[in-house]
């Protein structure tokens, strides 16, 4: 369904490559350091934070100290939807596009000489 459940120990960019986006942080290096930054304290578990548009929350502790161990990771699903609606094309796509749409002015110019010679006959 699209969340998954991941160790707090998770290196913050294989959940990047998960998630297929980039999660670049100098700050911290695993999944529990980003929910800790992005709540700005200790989760507790039941704590949700949300990052680069994605949703952390911290979902159990473990030992005598309640360090985090597992947080289920969810897209964000109404930003994703409000950047696919602005989203630009890529490079490739445009090229694409581009290449489409030259081919097709090419051929409407192919056939109204076509056409220009019928009549002119």
């Amino acid at each position: 369904d699209g969340r998954y459940r991941v160790s707090a120990r998770l290196p913050v960019d294989e959940l990047g490559e998960l998630f297929e986006i980039d999660l670049d942080d100098d700050d911290v290096d695993s999944v529990g350091g980003l929910i800790t930054k992005a709540l700005g304290r200790l989760p507790l578990p039941g704590s949700v934070a949300t990052h680069s548009g994605l949703i952390l929350t911290a979902e159990r502790t473990e030992g005598r100290r309640k360090r985090l161990s597992t947080v289920l990771v969810e897209r964000d699903q109404a930003l994703s939807d409000a950047q696919a609606a602005f989203r630009l094309p890529t490079f490739k796509e445009a090229k694409s596009k581009e290449a489409k749409a030259k081919e097709a002015r090419s051929r409407e110019t192919k056939s109204r000489e076509a056409k220009s010679r019928e009549d002119g006959d």
